[in-house]
């Protein structure tokens, strides 16, 4: 009797792409300065058009994500700014801006996202997109973000 052989298959999660494509959306916001609801739209939509991978709540989550964090950056930067120690803020690139845009969101709004897959869906994104240093950064930073402002429970997750 012969031996089935699996083949490994490269799979991302579902929620990994979805937060993939909402830093696309808010680095490109950041970047061009088209942030109104009706930009973001439009960004989701077109990153969306080409994947099938994703269904219609996928999408809508990407987009009140990035809705949520548009809506939200003053206090998010405010947020991220406390734990920038020796670094400034218009220093940053704009890929680690984005992905602590992101992952500081999600630490502080998303209540049923645990913190350790905040941090790591965080620092791998920030490896992708961003220099050999952007993750050690990232989760330097998201580390005491959550450390200190995030509830106790959310650890629990």
């Amino acid at each position: 009797m012969g031996s089935i052989k699996k083949r490994k298959i490269n799979r991302i999660p579902v929620r990994r792409k979805m937060r993939e494509v909402v830093f696309q959306v808010i680095f490109g916001a950041d970047i061009s300065g088209f942030d109104t609801e009706e930009d973001l739209r439009f960004m989701v939509e077109d990153i969306f058009i080409d994947d099938h991978f994703f269904n219609e709540e996928m999408k809508n989550i990407a987009f009140r994500y990035c809705r949520e964090i548009m809506d939200k950056k003053e206090n998010i930067d405010e947020i991220i700014k406390r734990y920038l120690f020796n670094w400034s803020w218009d220093r940053l690139q704009h890929v680690d801006k984005s992905v602590l845009r992101l992952a500081t969101y999600e630490l502080i709004y998303e209540s049923k996202v645990p913190v350790e897959v905040t941090l790591n869906e965080a620092v791998e994104i920030a490896k992708t997109y961003g220099t050999e240093k952007s993750g050690k950064f990232v989760n330097g930073i998201l580390d005491s973000v959550a450390k200190e402002m995030v509830p106790k429970e959310k650890f629990a997750l």
